[in-house]
């Protein structure tokens, strides 16, 4: 039974039913938080843990040091002419991608890092900043980077004459870092491109400026058709104004995604 107050008053206090929820009850001050009962016997035989452990390749139970997932220090003095100095055998100061890319493509070629980063390092020579470039640090195009060192570097140095020749005031490495393929064509023929490509953008001022920061211009048939296009559906407007000022309408009606290209 409840208390009522008038009506009045408008307060009343009522004795309510116990709830159905459980209430457990506290512990005590003076009870400590840990229990006296002996803990219970292990259900896992250490023998039986460290043999799991041995499976699972665990770090702590290893006696034998694991084989490093990027090759750091070189293991080898490199075997070219020129005895090519890997910097007191320090590899650190090439980006991460890079060393990912160079132990990934030794393992897949079956061939010594030892050689690849020789041919990293005459890359590197040929093309100063190419390897060190923050776009193939941080890009997909590291793997292209090592292939382009392997490849034949008197066809790389060619090209790097080309555009040096045709766009003199582009920087040749960050052109390269944003496509490594540039330097992988036929000098003939990125010479004849980049000829061509002079003559589509003759309205721009800084032609140089926008190859190194669109490479994909080089692309003939891609530009020719990104221009056209522009031309059909904006016979107003200077397609190559609109390629300098939005490189991505380079891919317009193109079925490509911008991005890197190798």
């Amino acid at each position: 039974q409840g208390l009522r107050c008038g009506v009045g008053g408008g307060m009343r206090a009522s004795v309510r039913s116990p709830s159905v929820a459980r209430v457990l009850p506290r512990a005590a001050a003076s009870e400590g938080a840990t229990s006296s009962a002996p803990r219970a016997p292990r259900l896992t035989h250490r023998e039986t843990y460290l043999s799991r452990c041995n499976l699972r390749k665990g770090r702590y139970f290893e006696t034998s040091k694991r084989k490093p997932r990027v090759a750091l220090v070189p293991t080898e003095e490199c075997e070219s002419k020129d005895q090519t100095d890997h910097g007191n055998g320090d590899l650190t100061r090439w980006p991460r991608a890079v060393r990912l890319a160079v132990e990934i493509h030794a393992l897949f070629t079956n061939t010594e890092t030892t050689r690849v980063w020789c041919s990293i390092e005459n890359l590197e020579k040929i093309v100063p900043g190419l390897v060190t470039d923050s776009l193939v640090a941080k890009g997909p195009n590291a793997i292209s980077v090592v292939r382009l060192a392997v490849s034949d570097p008197a066809l790389v140095a060619a090209n790097v004459l080309v555009l040096r020749r045709e766009f003199p005031t582009a920087n040749v490495a960050r052109v390269a870092g944003r496509a490594p393929g540039v330097l992988d064509l036929e000098p003939k023929t990125l010479s004849e491109a980049a000829g061509e490509v002079k003559r589509l953008l003759a309205s721009l001022d800084d032609v140089d400026a926008a190859v190194e920061a669109n490479p994909a211009l080089l692309d003939l048939p891609r530009l020719t058709h990104a221009l056209e296009t522009l031309k059909r559906t904006m016979p107003s407007s200077d397609g190559a104004k609109v390629l300098r000022r939005n490189p991505s309408m380079l891919f317009v009606d193109s079925g490509v995604r911008e991005g890197y290209q190798e």
